[in-house]
């Protein structure tokens, strides 16, 4: 019996930490895709975009230094457009980023 709940917990254990893995791999063009519209000046998210910036909250600072050339939308706008999900009441706790 011992031997089943050290496996199981070991399995849960993995589970948990695959997770965060996953968790670490920031892709704002499939991350955030609901929001790439949005990324302009003045653009107006909908409450898809703003569940994503919720969803992907700890890769937003590294969203904010790519570099995109070539792309009608621009990273630097994510904090803006974050504050505004305020406006159709979902919050997005941005987080403090030190290499802006």
């Amino acid at each position: 019996m011992k031997k089943v709940i050290v496996l199981i917990t070991t399995i849960v254990a993995l589970m948990l930490l695959l997770d965060n893995v996953h968790a670490l791999d920031c892709n704002p063009d499939l991350d955030i895709k609901a929001c790439i519209p949005d990324l302009h000046e003045g653009g107006q998210p909908d409450s898809v975009c703003c569940t994503e910036l919720i969803e992907h909250k700890e890769c937003l600072c590294e969203y904010i230094n790519i570099h995109h050339f070539n792309r009608p939308y621009n990273y630097q706008y994510l904090r803006p457009l974050s504050a505004k999900c305020d406006s159709i009441r979902m919050h997005v706790p941005f987080p403090y980023c030190t290499d802006q």
